[in-house]
């Protein structure tokens, strides 16, 4: 198994998603490649970090106070509707932005964290993400 492959798994891995098989082919994996090991790590961390965090509901008439709000800025003008007509690609776009920098906020985080120098460990994965990303959308 190749590191694209591990990190595309390494999410279902840290869940206990994967097929027996397949868990067995991350395992191996993570036993000879020190980055992916590294990396699975630190997110299998956030991952119990987040569960560890208590769910807080919003009110139940939050819903109602946000349209009633949000159609009170349209009626004054302070919102153009115009901007919420984006086509699909530039919704999908702006999710992916969003994705992007909390990963990098959480990883960057977790870095410093844990240790100063392993800033250049980060700074190299987010560019290998990112290259994985990139690539996966060729």
């Amino acid at each position: 198994m190749k590191c694209m492959e591990a990190n595309e798994k390494i999410d279902s891995w840290i869940d206990g998603e994967l097929a027996p098989e397949a868990e067995r082919a991350v395992d191996q994996h993570l036993s000879t490649c020190r980055q992916c090991h590294r990396q699975a790590l630190e997110l299998k961390r956030l991952s119990e970090m987040l569960e560890r965090i208590p769910a807080r509901l919003p009110s139940r008439d939050l819903k109602f106070k946000t349209l009633d709000r949000f159609e009170d800025l349209v009626a004054a003008g302070a919102v153009k509707t115009s901007l919420f007509q984006f086509d699909w690609l530039m919704r999908t776009a702006m999710a992916m932005g969003m994705a992007a920098g909390l990963y990098t906020g959480c990883r960057l985080g977790l870095d410093l964290a844990s240790n100063s120098d392993t800033v250049h460990g980060f700074v190299s994965s987010v560019l290998y993400f990112s290259g994985g990303l990139l690539l996966s959308w060729v």
